[in-house]
């Protein structure tokens, strides 16, 4: 299913094709729901993040990140289901791709190659998803994610969306 799918490392060279594709996804799904009037600081990951790109016939297709998880939203949730945690947390998120490449198994791959480079890493992975994102809730739970709860995911000023909390057992 992951035929003439290339997923690798984002480069500087890929942030405006992968603004470009965000502001398309955003105009078809809503996502993301801060909006897009800055898509290209909205991919910023910080130093500490990694971003990975999926090219299918030439053209990036879709994205992903991976970078460290605050201690609010999934955290929280995850160490008041299961207590402390030794391991450090990492945070999945940025996942979307292009319309025309969906049904090829593009997110899937990202997916995957954010979560052996979390585990290598030794962290364990968490990730919100908005309530409404029921495609992206239907993938996670297909790879073996585990909903750890509902949250409200905040934006702009202040106003509330329902989401929820997933973590990747093991």
């Amino acid at each position: 299913m992951n035929e003439g799918i290339e997923i690798r490392p984002r480069v500087d060279g890929d942030v405006d094709a992968c603004a470009r594709l965000l502001v398309e996804v955003h105009e078809r799904d809503g996502y993301p729901v801060e909006g897009v009037a800055d898509p290209h600081g909205w991919l910023v990951l910080g130093d500490t993040g990694r971003a990975w790109v999926a090219v299918v016939e030439g053209n990036v297709a879709g994205h992903v990140g991976l970078g460290p998880a605050g201690d609010g939203g999934a955290v929280e949730l995850w160490k008041a289901r299961y207590g402390s945690e030794e391991r450090p947390f990492a945070s999945i998120g940025r996942l979307f791709v292009a319309p025309a490449a969906r049904g090829r198994g593009v997110a899937r791959a990202l997916l995957e190659r954010a979560v052996s480079a979390g585990r290598r890493q030794g962290r364990q992975l968490v990730l919100e998803v908005m309530e409404k994102d029921r495609a992206a809730i239907r993938l996670y739970e297909h790879l073996g994610w585990e909903c750890i709860g509902r949250l409200d995911h905040v934006v702009g000023a202040g106003a509330r969306v329902p989401a929820l909390a997933y973590a990747l057992p093991g």
